[in-house]
């Protein structure tokens, strides 16, 4: 905010801009800001590309890279139906229909999965709730609503 507010009304130069990036990670908290991305880096190396054995199994990875990117997606429960229908539309090869039922995943923080109900034969979280294309995420309802404040950004 120091920064900012000596170029109040300035316009910015793309050069300048680099300088109070500068300035700004040269401090106490960019020092600490680095350090945290580097051990993000590492435990990201650790779990996703370093490996001791090339069969084994890595079903986890899905739920570990939502953990670690504090994401997820669900369906909504009135697209279930063609979700799974883009899963079986292109005959023997499921990566395809899964990339064509990708339309109807909606990304949700990784805390709202208890939310949602996991659909094991089509391996996908489904969601009970309103959404709007421009506004995203609305109310959700089913037992686990009670978590949830309509109005509140997931």
């Amino acid at each position: 905010m120091v920064i900012l507010g000596r170029h109040d009304g300035a316009v910015v130069d793309e050069g300048e801009a680099r300088l109070w990036l500068d300035e700004v990670y040269g401090t106490d908290w960019g020092q600490e800001w680095y350090d945290e991305v580097l051990q993000h880096r590492t435990v990201f190396t650790d779990a996703f590309l370093g490996f001791a054995h090339p069969f084994s199994s890595r079903d986890d990875l899905g739920e570990r890279f939502d953990e670690l990117f504090d994401g997820t997606e669900a369906v909504l429960s009135s697209d279930r139906d063609a979700y799974e229908a883009s899963l079986g539309q292109v005959p023997g090869v499921r990566a395809a229909g899964r990339l064509l039922a990708e339309r109807f995943l909606i990304p949700m923080p990784f805390w709202a999965a208890p939310l949602t109900t996991w659909e094991k034969r089509l391996g996908v979280r489904i969601v009970e709730a309103d959404y709007d294309e421009r506004l995203g995420l609305g109310e959700i309802r089913g037992p686990a609503a009670r978590e949830y404040q309509a109005g509140e950004v997931l």
